[in-house]
C-alpha cells in the first residue's frame, strides 16, 4: 500500500469512527501523512537484512512514533472523540509476539 493510500485509509476510518469536522480533517491529514512518509523512509527494504538488534531498535523508534502521532492526533479532538479514538486504538493495533510477529 502506498503512503498515500495509507493515509485515505486511516482518514476514512478516523472519519467513521469519530466523525470528523472538516477542521479537524484538515488538521489531521497533514500528521497521518507526514508519520507515514517517515515511516515509508525507514523501512528497510527486503534486500537489506538488518541485525536483530537493528530491528529492536527500528521497531522502538516505529512505536514512539507512533506514539507520537496519536498524542497529536489526540490533541485535535473533543473529549469524547478522545475517548472513542483511545479504545479504537486499543482494538486496531495488532498483537505481536516478542519477533515482531502477528500473533
Amino acid at each position: 500500500m502506498t503512503t498515500p493510500e495509507m493515509v485515505s485509509h486511516r482518514m476514512e476510518k478516523l472519519d467513521e469512527i469519530l466523525q470528523l469536522s472538516d477542521e479537524q480533517k484538515q488538521k489531521i491529514k497533514p500528521l497521518l501523512e507526514s508519520h507515514f512518509a517517515e515511516m515509508e523512509k525507514n523501512r528497510p527494504s527486503p534486500d537489506q537484512p538488518g541485525k536483530r538488534g537493528d530491528f529492536e531498535k527500528m521497531r522502538a523508534e516505529m512505536d514512539k512514533k507512533k506514539s507520537e502521532l496519536n498524542e497529536n492526533i489526540s490533541q485535535v479532538l473533543s473529549d469524547e472523540q478522545r475517548k472513542i479514538y483511545i479504545e479504537f486504538l486499543k482494538t486496531d493495533q495488532p498483537h505481536r509476539s516478542p519477533h515482531g510477529e502477528p500473533r
